[in-house]
């Protein structure tokens, strides 16, 4: 059972009982949080398994950020499928590394989902603009074998 404040038409605050007001209302969207209360810190992922288009604004005198850049008009990003909210250390902007995985795991992500379904490095290279295989073998998260193999042909 939960509440949450609303306005009147009036403008007057009003309390709706009972209504469902966070982000576990939004379909498709996966919600889960973890808060370490002896670290005074905490994180808490959305997911969203299907894709959804999103974009950013960063303010702050220290804000962190992890891959933010790729939500600017004219990148190659059209949908995400995560986002991560957290402490604010080193530690907090660490923790994206274990949603990345999980998401990878799913097939989730631009360059794994191309990668996934055979195209080869070299035209995922072209088509990402990486100036060098190692860069998109990181997007696609490939061992160094798999790459060997993709660039014996050259």
């Amino acid at each position: 059972m939960g509440c949450y404040w609303a306005f009147s038409p009036s403008g007057r605050p009003i309390v709706l009982p009972d209504a469902n007001a966070t982000l576990t209302a939004v379909a498709g969207l996966l919600v889960g949080h973890y808060t370490n209360p002896a670290a005074l810190t905490g994180c808490t992922a959305v997911l969203c398994p299907q894709g959804a288009v999103a974009g950013v604004c960063t303010r702050g005198g220290a804000p962190g950020t992890r891959e933010t850049d790729a939500l600017r008009p004219g990148t190659l990003t059209p949908t995400i499928h995560g986002v991560l909210l957290t402490g604010g250390s080193a530690f907090g902007l660490d923790a994206a590394g274990g949603v990345m995985r999980w998401l990878e795991a799913q097939g989730a992500g631009f360059a794994t989902a191309v990668a996934h379904r055979g195209i080869p490095l070299d035209k995922l290279q072209t088509v990402l603009g990486h100036s060098d295989v190692t860069t998109t073998r990181m997007y696609v998260q490939t061992d160094s074998h798999e790459v060997a193999l993709e660039m014996r042909d050259w």
